[in-house]
């Protein structure tokens, strides 16, 4: 293996040494031929800054879009309904029990003044 290694070796070594120079007429073909492509081209257009979106087309985007939004505004409704009807209501649109659902107070009125005096508990 490492005789044809050499070998290898040698005939990388010859073609590093006798490497051909190209020839000046070939050179001015090239660079004349580069020449005529560069001046073919042209820059590329400026694009016009892209205006700002409207609140609305902001917002949607949020979202991800109008079917993100449709959804999130069904759940805000969905939400409303169910809080102005209330827990108690929802036996008649719910199949089975409703036991389990009970109504949070979530601003008790007499225990937050009693608690912000400093009276009792």
């Amino acid at each position: 293996m490492t005789e044809h290694e050499n070998e290898l070796e040698r005939f990388f070594a010859a073609a590093k040494a006798e490497a051909p120079m190209p020839s000046g007429d070939f050179m001015a073909r090239v660079l004349a031929e580069a020449e005529a492509t560069q001046a073919g081209l042209t820059a590329p257009p400026v694009r016009a800054p892209a205006g700002r979106d409207g609140l609305w087309a902001t917002i949607s985007g949020l979202f991800g879009g109008s079917i993100g939004l449709g959804g999130m505004a069904t759940a805000a409704l969905a939400g409303l309904w169910i809080g102005f009807a209330g827990a108690d209501n929802l036996a008649s649109y719910w199949p089975g029990t409703t036991a389990d659902i009970g109504t949070l107070e979530l601003m008790p009125g007499e225990d937050l003044v009693t608690l912000a005096l400093g009276e009792g508990y």
